[in-house]
């Protein structure tokens, strides 16, 4: 071999290199690349070349000058003759990490790319192993001179080989073992990689040049015409809309940025004297990162795509359209209107999950631009709509297998950057999971359909394959099991070395730990130890992955999405990965919930160790006897949130049959009984409603074990849940099951749509004198026959009188339907006022029928007919299409399509109170005693009264039972009780006296005795029911007494009146809240005292409405 010496010459658009060579003594083509220390590393070109003649247009040995870009999206924005396109590339720098480039199927260059687009070869030759097990741990560092673009050979000895050419982008180095699995796997490197030869195509002259460019969408594009780059800076690119606007002119963003509107939105939340968030991205202007290359002749970009970089952006847009829908929720939660308006928006406005609305029709009675002002729906949708544009970009890179190929790069990692990949993974699946209940909480529609999309991703058998390695029967010491195992145990202090591979995700774990042993006093020692060292990081990052991954799993469940064949494969995963992040935790099986045999093994979170249906005997002992507290039990984490609930003391035994029966295919994590970990799970804290206190605080759980406790609790609730709704026959009916589990929305409000309560208002004081005074007896004089038979027997006198109370009805019946059609335009109800319309219009063609006799060859009695028909049926339509109560407050509401000034009126607080009275009213039920099945937490007030049989249990049901103030101090202005219940029994008696022929029977019904009002202080709460039941002592007695003429039956009712206070965001609510025209402000001392009874003797049974005071009576 012989080296020979090149000479140069410049030419228009590129640099002629010639040398004289012997083909006699051939040498390879080489290309050296100069390194900063001296010396060169050398990249081969082509073996034993041949000397070539020099050509005019191309010569047989050509390298092209490459600038590699990042692509950031191929919807860029592009203007043309006044149309916007979205086809653009756009591009920008290539940010810090690595350029690899393949020739053929095999790695040829290496460079590290600095944050200024610079580059730099790694020398391959002296650092490629053998082997990819023999690789050396240490990073590649490189060696040679930075330079702005790189050499691509375009022809060798005459034939273009640009083809063969491959390049991908990275934020991290590759492993060998990754590097030689993608050059032995082509379709895979195919995947990972882009071909260059469009480069060589944007450069060629002629008018395609124009066209091939990135607006035109073209991967290629000479350096003259690309725009002005500027180094990237993620802080800022993270937060901007579209990257593309971090031009070199860029300084700050505009003020209708997504980032800019949270800054704001976050001051404005900021209390007198705290400090307000500093999320300030400004900076200073920048230069043109390429001016030095645009001079150069013969450079072309090409275009490199950077999907990890897609994949942050989006999740980072995400999180900020979340935090600002927070942070609006936050800066409304003070305006009572806003409680009211997010109430109608769900109830008349918002579609159920299978796409209807009871009351869809009540919408035209609500203002929705109102409505949408109130909200700020305008800002809820402009984030909204950000949130499903990058769910889409994240599902098309999750589905084209995009999402899999990138996050291999550290996946296949030797060292600790294996944590990006999970940290990643673990933050999309918890966005993605919980957006669809966020933006349906919003009332706006999630359009992508991502839980579908999660389903299909984590489903798939490879996939599983990679994120969730099972420990391998053999002993394979660099199987993904065994590298995982070995990180999560190293205890080595993260160093420079260790930082160097990690990227945003794992940084940013890694200094949530340090600031949580900062302020965590109560850590255990063993924790503050570990932070800062490999394992605790590692173990960190697959926890937050295990409970990410549940979190979608047991989301699919409840939704049925979820093929049944994958939740175990799906668990097992997760359970051999909670086992690497905590090695106590060895032994956890995933078995199916029918076959645990609880003398051996523990559910975890649910049954053994002292746990039943996850309560401790404690628990039942001394804290759930229900008094005047309506008890929660909640599973807390070692910081005090509520991570998940249990089960409460009702869910006995008895019920587990019931469970087994229909989750008896449902898988479970299991342990051996005895477990240590697990025994740690029965020192629970167990609150009571409102945090009024806690106790056994015990000692620190581990998440992993936490998680997966949570994820049997819900397994456990769901099959409950199912046992109930299939009606299964257990043994236990569903009156028994009086407490099952509380969900984590439990204490949420919830709306339970009652459309026959919201019908059936009275009629008005006008109705029936109306209809009354259009009775056909008045118009005796135009019947036919009936009128000229009077005159004609001699009755003119009867006759005259009858027409003048004829013609004064229907004055009185016009002027009634007047006055009334007034009064229904001024309470905006347009229907009703039509009805009102035609009663008038037929009311005056009755008038004036006799003058209007043989017009349109109509007798006179013919349009009296007409005139009586329209009134009468004007009347009747006017009464049935009049606005109900719920209509009327829609409508004649703050809100609504037609406000009224009340006198007095309510606040905005009693509005909001008269929207949950009204979509959430009390229903009661009474049965005996004697009835139902024992239940020792059905107490009566005196613990010394044993219950009878003909005793009443009174039943309230309402979806707002969670939201009453069971304990509290009351406030200035509320009621002296929080919770009031008092009973009384009314007894009625019905006698029946059998007259002569002639005269029939007589009845009459009266009510003949009333006991004292009691106040109810012993209750037993069913959250499952939303309910409270107790019991009442029965005094007054059936009875009946029978003789020859005379009949005398006593029948006894429990009249039950309810008042409470419901403590909300936007005040306290006394409940029930009167409304319309019965409203008047809540006043203690003429509001705050139960109702008694009052004697009626057209309706015995009536109760008086109360204002403040439900009232009702029951027969059991």
């Amino acid at each position: 071999m012989s080296e020979v010496e090149f000479q140069e010459e410049a030419r228009d658009q590129s640099v002629f290199r010639h040398a004289d060579y012997d083909e006699a003594s051939p040498a390879d083509l080489v290309l050296d690349i100069p390194k900063r220390e001296g010396g060169t590393m050398t990249l081969p070109l082509l073996q034993l070349a041949r000397s070539n003649e020099e050509r005019e247009d191309v010569q047989e040995n050509t390298l092209m000058r490459v600038k590699p870009v990042a692509e950031l999206c191929n919807n860029a924005p592009v203007r043309s003759g006044g149309v916007v396109t979205y086809t653009g590339r756009g591009v920008a720098l290539l940010r810090p990490g690595y350029v690899y480039v393949f020739q053929g199927n095999k790695l040829w260059r290496e460079l590290e790319v600095r944050p200024d687009g610079q580059m730099s070869d790694i020398d391959l030759a002296s650092s490629r192993p053998s082997e990819p097990d023999n690789a050396p741990s240490e990073k590649r560092k490189s060696e040679g001179e930075w330079s702005a673009d790189l050499l691509i050979p375009a022809f060798l000895q005459g034939q273009g080989v640009m083809h063969s050419y491959r390049i991908a982008f990275s934020e991290t180095q590759w492993s060998w073992r990754y590097i030689f699995a993608l050059e032995d796997d082509t379709l895979r490197l195919n995947r990972r990689s882009a071909g260059i030869a469009p480069a060589y195509a944007a450069i060629q002259p002629g008018d395609s040049k124009s066209l091939l460019t990135f607006d035109r969408g073209f991967p290629a594009q000479t350096i003259d015409s690309v725009p002005p780059l500027r180094p990237r800076d993620l802080g800022v690119e993270l937060m901007l809309e579209q990257p593309l606007d971090f031009t070199p002119s860029f300084e700050q963003p505009e003020a209708d940025e997504l980032c800019q509107r949270l800054a704001n939105r976050l001051t404005s939340l900021t209390e007198e004297g705290e400090e307000a968030p500093n999320l300030d991205i400004s900076c200073a202007a920048g230069d043109d990162a390429l001016e030095g290359l645009r001079d150069k002749q013969g450079v072309v970009c090409i275009a490199v795509a950077d999907p990890l970089f897609q994949v942050r952006h989006s999740l980072a847009q995400i999180h900020q359209a979340l935090q600002y829908l927070d942070a609006l929720e936050m800066s409304l939660k003070g305006q009572p209107l806003v409680h009211s308006a997010s109430l109608i928006r769900q109830a008349v406005f918002d579609p159920r999950p299978d796409g209807s609305n009871p009351l869809a029709s009540y919408r035209d009675a609500v203002d929705r631009d109102k409505l949408n002002d109130t909200l700020e729906t305008s800002e809820r949708e402009y984030a909204a709509n950000i949130i499903n544009s990058h769910v889409g970009k994240l599902k098309a890179l999750m589905e084209y297998g995009e999402l899999n190929t990138v996050l291999a790069d550290y996946l296949e990692q030797d060292g600790i950057g294996v944590c990006e990949a999970y940290g990643v993974c673990a933050d999309l699946l918890n966005s993605l999971q919980k957006i669809p209940d966020i933006l349906a909480g919003h009332g706006i529609e999630e359009e992508n359909n991502v839980l579908a999309s999660l389903n299909r991703w984590i489903g798939d058998s490879h996939w599983l394959d990679v994120w969730s390695p099972i420990e391998p029967t053999n002993e394979a010491e660099n199987s993904p099991y065994a590298r995982l195992q070995r990180l999560a145990t190293d205890q080595v202090d993260i160093g420079d070395d260790h930082l160097d591979q990690l990227h945003l995700q794992s940084l940013a774990m890694l200094e949530k730990q340090t600031q949580q042993a900062k302020a965590d006093s109560q850590s255990a020692e063993q924790d503050v130890k570990h932070v800062g060292q490999v394992g605790k990081l590692m173990t960190d990052v697959l926890g937050e992955w295990s409970a990410a991954l549940l979190a979608v799993v047991r989301k699919l469940i409840e939704d049925g999405d979820v093929e049944a064949v994958h939740v175990p494969r799906i668990m097992q995963g997760v359970a051999s990965v909670s086992a690497i992040s905590d090695p106590n935790l060895q032994g956890i099986e995933v078995m199916r919930r029918g076959a645990v045999d609880l003398s051996r093994q523990t559910i975890v979170g649910v049954y053994g160790e002292g746990i039943k249906y996850g309560l401790t005997d404690l628990d039942r002992a001394n804290l759930l006897q229900r008094g005047k507290d309506y008890l929660y039990a909640n599973l807390l984490n070692r910081s005090g949130d509520v991570t998940g609930s249990t089960s409460t003391r009702q869910a006995a035994e008895a019920i587990e049959e019931g469970i087994k029966k229909v989750s008896m295919d449902t898988w479970v994590f299991t342990v051996p009984s005895g477990h240590a970990e697990a025994q740690k799970l029965s020192l629970f804290k167990v609150d009571f409603a409102k945090r009024v206190g806690s106790i056994v605080d015990g000692p620190a759980v581990s998440k992993s074990l936490a998680t997966l406790a949570i994820f049997n609790l819900g397994l456990e609730i769901k099959g409950l849940n199912d046992a109930v709704k299939t009606n299964q026959d257990y043994g236990l009916p569903l009156s028994k099951i009086t407490g099952a589990s509380v969900d984590l929305l439990a204490a949420s409000m919830k709306l339970r749509i009652v459309t026959a309560e919201l019908s059936g208002a009275s009629l008005t004081s006008t109705s029936r004198f109306y209809q009354f005074s259009n009775r056909l007896l008045f118009d005796m004089k135009g019947v036919p026959v009936i009128g000229p038979r009077l005159l004609k027997v001699g009755a003119p006198t009867l006759v005259r009188t009858v027409g003048a109370i004829s013609f004064a009805g229907g004055v009185l019946a016009i002027g009634i339907s007047a006055w009334d059609m007034r009064l229904s335009l001024s309470k905006g109800d347009t229907d009703a006022a039509m009805g009102h319309a035609i009663a008038m219009v037929g009311g005056s063609i009755f008038l004036a029928a006799p003058l209007m006799a043989g017009l349109l060859a109509i007798p006179g009695w013919g349009w009296a007919v007409l005139g009586i028909s329209m009134a009468v049926g004007g009347s009747l339509f006017a009464d049935n299409a009049k606005d109900d109560d719920f209509e009327r407050l829609l409508k004649n509401g703050p809100l609504g399509a037609h406000p009224i000034d009340y006198d007095p009126m309510p606040s905005d607080v009693d509005y909001y109170g008269q929207l949950l009275s009204m979509l959430n009213p009390v229903q009661a039920t009474a049965q005996r005693y004697a009835d139902i099945e024992p239940d020792p937490a059905l107490t009566h007030g005196n613990p010394d009264y044993a219950p009878q049989p003909d005793d009443y249990v009174i039943t309230l049901t309402t979806p707002l039972i969670s939201q009453l103030r069971h304990i509290g101090e009351c406030r200035p202005g509320e009621p002296a009780r929080t919770f009031s219940i008092v009973v009384q029994e009314v007894a009625y008696s019905e006698s029946q006296v059998d007259g002569p022929p002639g005269i029939g029977t007589i009845r009459q019904e009266t009510q003949s005795h009333v006991t004292n009002l009691t106040r109810i202080t012993a209750r037993q709460s069913l959250p499952e029911q939303n309910a409270i039941r107790f019991l009442v002592k029965r005094e007054l007695q059936n009875s009946s007494y029978a003789s020859y003429s005379h009949k005398l039956s006593t029948q006894t009712t429990a009249r039950i009146a309810l008042q409470a206070a419901i403590a909300s965001e936007a005040d306290t609510i006394v409940y029930p809240t009167p409304m319309l025209e019965s409203f008047a402000p809540y006043d203690p001392i003429a509001h705050g005292h139960a109702p008694p009874k009052e004697r009626s003797f057209w309706d015995p049974h009536s109760n008086a409405t109360v204002p403040y005071w439900f009232v009702t009576e029951v027969e059991a």
